[in-house]
């Protein structure tokens, strides 16, 4: 089975590009990061947008932004027995590296996608294409799923925004995560919760109905520079 969450909100607590605007006093960042999620503003819209008030700031002080948001409390305990059952777990996020990668080195995710920065001259001059729009995440999610020999229907998704939803639809399970409403009306599962232990009974009740063999082939790096390297 394979798990694919989102980051932001999902697996670590708030947004990095608020937090990149609270140091650099840009509140309007906050404000523009949830019409985004809320599915009030597109979300490659609402990223654009966002970049361009960061411009020219630090690479350092969206690492240091990063290293800020905490991870949702039962992580550590949560990926550990995804790895003891067995299940594959990815981060898909239209998020950024800076949060994504020390998240999976530390929680051991198998596969990570994300968006990253354009950087020049220790500078944020940037985003990389191809942003990880809604769009992306399905794509992304259903061909990691094949290449690893799955459906999607054998697979779960667990988000919180609205460009979470094409994903979470295509899952056999959607698990909406301490989501926005417009997310909660499309999953079939919303759960509000502080700790993410919370959802390993759904998950096992899954997979219990969804027993599969995966190939062992590894899944093929199809999407060029934004699969990050695999985490063991």
């Amino acid at each position: 089975m394979l798990i694919a969450f989102d980051l932001e909100g999902t697996l670590i607590r708030g947004e990095l590009l608020p937090e990149i605007g609270r140091r650099i006093g840009k509140p309007e960042l906050a404000d523009i990061t949830s019409m985004g999620m809320s599915g009030a503003m597109s979300y490659g819209e609402s990223l654009r947008r966002r970049i361009a008030v960061i411009a020219g700031t630090g690479i350092g002080v969206a690492s240091e932004a990063s290293q800020s948001l905490p991870p949702i409390n039962g992580a550590t305990e949560a990926f550990r027995e995804f790895r003891r059952k067995g299940w594959k777990t990815a981060i898909i996020t239209g998020g950024f590296d800076v949060s994504a990668e020390p998240f999976a080195k530390a929680h051991r995710v198998d596969y990570v996608y994300s968006n990253r920065f354009k950087v020049e001259g220790g500078r944020i001059a940037g985003v990389e294409e191809p942003l990880v729009t809604p769009e992306r995440k399905l794509e992304v999610f259903i061909g990691l799923a094949r290449g690893l020999g799955l459906g999607p229907e054998e697979c779960v998704a667990v988000g919180d925004g609205a460009n979470d939803i094409p994903m979470i639809g295509a899952a056999g399970l959607g698990i909406a995560l301490n989501a926005k409403p417009i997310v909660r009306k499309t999953a079939e599962l919303s759960i509000d919760t502080n700790d993410l232990r919370t959802i390993l009974p759904h998950l096992e009740r899954f997979a219990a109905g969804h027993i599969a063999t995966i190939l062992p082939t590894e899944a093929q790096s199809i999407y060029g520079s934004a699969w990050q390297r695999r985490y063991r």
